[in-house]
């Protein structure tokens, strides 16, 4: 039954018993939808509601040697929680119509659609559905237990930095917060600079990711070419490195809001997530609806967090700083 073969009806039973001999490879679409953005992050793999992430602080020095001297300064631990959410969905659909849609999908590319059976495929498409609408909300996704929808599920990265900024968690006294200047195809080398320079000697001597809206970077990419690709060592037009800060990379994701930016390491961006095991679930079942339609029934957890929002490891650059008002 490949999918070659796309003249067989699909029934029930059949897209029942696919889905439980190839549920690993089911659950796996959902991650990977989100790799345009996860690639750059840190995946936290069967996280199940809370779990506590953060960073030790403090300093320890050598002085002139002494019999009395000790040093009363304490370590601390900054704890932050990474939270993550039970998400449900149940999806009617009439198998065969949704068969043809794999035909149109970019999920599934050449060699992907060859020799697969078409119920494994389905199954496959749906899930990476779920997944397609967590990377779209990754960053603004508000917590609202009453929402429908994806939105709604957990806090996304900008809405926890928001939140941390009201609560004075993040400001610029305490070097983690730049005004940024909004971009246009004039400005935007200067833009981008001026937001890194900000950035503590600590976090530009660390490996890094700007991350920015797409558009973003591509207005930087343009101001580049028009402000140096006259000479003879601009060679390039896609940069994803700024002249002299070789250990930033500059990522544009159409996810990330337009006016909002950060610098920090890839595994400083937490993605608690769980698929399978507890009330992980992902099925098919006979609807309660209509005869002629299946449900699609999905729940998983899932939720962001920052693993440390001090300035030697975060810079978040907003054009407009949130306020409580």
């Amino acid at each position: 039954m490949a999918v070659a073969d796309n003249t067989i009806q699909i029934t029930p039973d059949l897209l029942k018993t696919s889905f439980a001999k190839y549920r690993k490879d089911i659950i796996q679409m959902p991650v990977r939808s989100l790799d345009e953005a996860a690639k750059f992050m840190s995946r936290r793999i069967g996280v199940r509601g809370k779990e506590t992430v953060g960073e030790l602080s403090g300093n320890m020095e050598l002085g002139p040697y002494s019999l009395t001297r000790k040093d009363e300064n304490g370590v601390t631990i900054t704890g932050r929680t990474l939270e993550t959410f039970l998400g449900s969905c149940v999806k009617p659909f009439e198998p065969n119509a949704v068969r043809e849609s794999i035909w149109g999908s970019n999920v599934f590319q050449g060699d992907a659609l060859k020799n697969q059976p078409i119920t494994k495929l389905i199954g496959m498409f749906l899930a990476s559905k779920l997944g397609e609408a967590l990377f779209l909300n990754l960053f603004t996704m508000k917590r609202n237990p009453s929402g429908t929808g994806t939105a709604d599920l957990a806090d996304g990265f900008k809405t926890i930095s928001d939140a941390d900024i009201k609560a004075k968690a993040i400001s610029t006294d305490k070097g983690n917060l730049f005004k940024t200047t909004a971009m246009t195809g004039v400005n935007a080398v200067d833009a981008i600079e001026a937001f890194y320079d900000a950035a503590d000697p600590k976090l530009q001597a660390t490996k890094t990711y700007m991350f920015m809206n797409s558009h973003e970077l591509t207005l930087y990419r343009r101001c580049y070419r028009d402000k140096y690709g006259t000479v003879n060592w601009n060679n390039e037009f896609n940069h994803n490195k700024m002249d002299g800060a070789s250990n930033c990379t500059l990522v544009g994701l159409d996810n990330v809001p337009k006016g909002y930016k950060i610098i920090t390491p890839g595994s400083n961006m937490l993605i608690g997530l769980a698929t399978e095991g507890g009330k992980a679930t992902f099925d098919v079942e006979p609807s309660l609806d209509s005869h002629f339609l299946v449900d699609f029934v999905a729940t998983m957890y899932f939720g962001t967090q920052f693993e440390s929002i001090s300035k030697e490891r975060s810079l978040f650059g907003y054009d407009t700083i949130p306020t409580d008002e």
